[in-house]
């Protein structure tokens, strides 16, 4: 039995495949980013390296399995549109969104060696999407009368993440350490506060036309450095179970524009336009 409380994590392929039930059955330097105190249970292999991978993955915040199976292939017409608007009325109120990331993780730079492992990673983070006005445009049309909402929200963030772990015993219980040197190296996005547009469609006696206004900032960063970690507790083997409990990112942030060899490197110029913000 495992509990973690977790922000962004390592993607590893068998904790995917247990949907992140991972906390107690990670060892060596699988264990960062899930449970380090698994680093001083004793096994089979004292070390552990990688020489290479790659590792991404796709949610959303709208669309499973189930509801899926629900829509595909049915008349979204029928009744009335029932299936339809049952649909529509499932759109959260953020948009449709979709979470994407990327890990790569550094060539001889990953390494663990009985209870102690280092490891470094870089990680792409994208969080994009469609607001709810203009999904339900593409599956209903304009409404009429009424604003569309199009207020867009794109982030993405690229960064490497160096970590030192520890663990060791105590009585019948591991506890172990992660802690992160996150190294900023961009981000890019529209700025939530400033960013904003409508549509209006009318289609009236004396009113037949349409209006609308719409205000974009992007924004980007370059060089930044913050610090996190991760904290984790495991029981000894009772009975053939195991209990685990794992925070992870606890106080993870980032400073962007610090003075960082990155920032040195590509100056005041981010990697579109020459950095800074831009309106639209």
């Amino acid at each position: 039995m495992t509990v973690s409380v977790s922000g962004q994590t390592r993607r590893d392929p068998r904790g995917m495949a247990l949907a992140g039930a991972y906390g107690v059955m990670a060892r060596g330097l699988f264990t960062v980013d899930y449970n380090p105190a698994n680093l001083a249970i004793p096994e089979r292999y004292k070390s552990y390296r990688v020489l290479g991978g790659l590792a991404t993955s796709f949610t959303n915040n709208m669309l499973s399995l189930r509801k899926y199976n629900d829509y595909n292939g049915k008349d979204m017409e029928a009744d009335d549109g029932l299936l339809k608007e049952q649909f529509l009325s499932e759109i959260p109120a953020k948009g449709w969104r979709i979470f994407t990331d990327l890990h790569l993780p550094l060539p001889y730079l990953n390494f663990s060696r009985y209870n102690k492992a280092f490891t470094s990673d870089m990680i792409l983070i994208g969080d994009v999407g469609l607001p709810r006005g203009l999904v339900r445009l593409i599956f209903d049309g304009n409404p009429i009368g009424k604003d569309m909402n199009l207020d867009f929200r794109e982030d993405f963030l690229i960064m490497n993440q160096w970590a030192y772990s520890f663990a060791f015993p105590i009585r019948k219980l591991f506890f172990g350490v992660s802690l992160k040197y996150l190294q900023g190296i961009s981000y890019f996005g529209l700025n939530p506060d400033s960013s904003y547009g409508y549509v209006r469609t009318n289609f009236t006696s004396g009113k037949n036309y349409m209006e609308g206004e719409g205000y974009y900032l992007f924004q980007q960063s370059v060089g930044g450095r913050g610090f996190a970690m991760d904290i984790g507790i495991t029981s000894q083997e009772i009975n053939g179970y195991r209990l685990g409990f794992s925070v992870t990112n606890l106080f993870g942030r980032i400073k962007w524009n610090e003075n960082t060899v990155v920032s040195r490197l590509l100056g005041n110029k981010g990697f579109i336009g020459d950095g800074g913000s831009y309106a639209y």
